[in-house]
């Protein structure tokens, strides 16, 4: 488990199939209140879980690549060279 510096945001990473996740929890509109989604970035897509165990932080990397399985894709990154998918 590690922290940013820079954003002093808690996260995790995990390895699963050979790509990298950086997992952390983001909150769109920015205030404690709004709702948290749960974000899962690699060098090819983002991807982001609405619902998800509070423990996040503390379970094993099997659990979290679980749960990145199940996340929806949001954005493939253009530096992936994969297409973004249509809205």
């Amino acid at each position: 488990m590690s922290k940013t510096s820079r954003t002093n945001v808690d996260q995790r990473v995990i390895v699963v199939a050979g790509d990298q996740w950086t997992v952390y929890e983001h909150r769109p509109g920015g205030a404690e209140h709004d709702p948290a989604h749960l974000l899962f970035v690699s060098n090819a897509e983002v991807r982001r879980l609405t619902v998800f165990p509070e423990n996040w932080l503390t379970l094993d990397d099997e659990g979290l690549a679980w749960l990145a399985g199940v996340a929806v894709t949001v954005r493939h990154r253009r530096n992936s060279g994969h297409a973004r998918p249509a809205s």
